[in-house]
């Protein structure tokens, strides 16, 4: 299957669960917070921007069940290997890159690359790099941040299940499936239904192959 499969290109200030967002800004504390505050704490602030992907439920967000919005970091490999590669020389191994093709790694996802406009390098999701924003803010931003990208099932199902294996750890109670079992399942079910639709031809990780240009690439 082609990369292109991965995603798809929308307009409008409609969120989805694997929207990706480019050069966000958010707000950040200039200063380290005090604790406690005080009755007149020093709060200034500093605007950041990021590379996003939205984390919240699709469900949530379409039945505006939820204020604000879930989001995760989203680096490009290439600069993830810049910033890190010097002093974590283990980024740069074939063994890192492959446990990330694998979904090996439970702080992060891997995105495919997207060639054609509007482009998308390598990248990588943080886990650990999370932010809420207002749904209001974020819905302005996306209906001006066009076009965008968007994850499609059963890439979408996969990503949330990568960050349940991160949030939920623990055993479950008896006779209860875990979250990791059940996002195995619903990215199975997505899988059959694109399978039958006749728009995933491979399985859900067809660069899961010696021919990944991440694997052979010298980074």
């Amino acid at each position: 299957m082609s990369h292109d499969g991965w995603y798809e290109v929308v307009e409008g200030p409609d969120l989805l669960q694997g929207d990706l967002l480019d050069a966000c800004p958010l707000p950040r504390f200039s200063v380290e917070l005090p604790c406690p505050l005080g009755a007149d704490p020093d709060l200034r602030l500093r605007v950041e921007t990021f590379h996003l992907v939205v984390m919240s439920q699709s469900c949530d967000l379409v039945n505006d069940k939820v204020a604000e919005v879930l989001l995760a970091r989203r680096m490009a490999w290439s600069e993830v290997v810049r910033a890190e590669g010097g002093h974590n020389p283990v980024l740069r191994s074939a063994k890192f890159r492959k446990a990330l093709v694998d979904g090996n790694i439970p702080s992060m996802a891997l995105l495919h690359k997207r060639d054609t406009a509007p482009g998308l390098p390598w990248s990588l999701v943080d886990f650990h790099a999370l932010f809420t924003v207002p749904k209001s803010y974020l819905s302005r931003f996306a209906a001006a941040n066009r076009p965008r990208l968007r994850l499609r099932s059963p890439y979408r199902e996969h990503l949330a299940q990568a960050f349940a294996r991160l949030c939920h750890s623990r055993r479950p109670a008896a006779g209860r499936p875990c979250l990791r079992e059940r996002g195995r399942r619903g990215a199975v079910r997505a899988l059959r239904r694109e399978r039958k639709r006749g728009r995933v031809k491979g399985d859900v990780h067809d660069f899961r192959n010696d021919e990944c240009p991440l694997l052979s690439a010298r980074l």
